[in-house]
């Protein structure tokens, strides 16, 4: 990926969380802690859906491409059960978080 190519995608992602912003909560604070951040979960997520499309990335593009198609399909309510989670995932911290 290019700068460029890397400057539009952030453009584009920043772009679609304004206009979702009355959907989702925005934190000040990010959390340090894996456990505690939600974005893992995201990640993962993307990486198994992109595994289900039995599609064979040549190259850094194609699976680029591949997890990007899967953002776009992203429903605003699973980003924000993600952060609802937060207050368990912050009472369980210390222990073992059950996800």
């Amino acid at each position: 990926m290019t700068t460029a190519q890397f400057i539009g995608l952030e453009e584009y992602i920043c772009d679609w969380f304004d206009e979702h912003s009355h959907t989702l909560l925005h934190l000040d604070w990010p959390p340090n802690s894996s456990d505690l951040n939600p974005i893992e979960n995201l990640w993962d997520m993307l990486e198994q859906r992109a595994k289900r499309r039995n599609q064979r990335h040549r190259n850094l593009v194609d699976l680029r491409d591949q997890i990007l198609s899967e953002w776009l399909k992203l429903d605003a309510t699973y980003l924000q059960n993600l952060v609802d989670s937060l207050p368990n995932r912050i009472k369980s911290r210390g222990g073992v978080t059950r996800y």
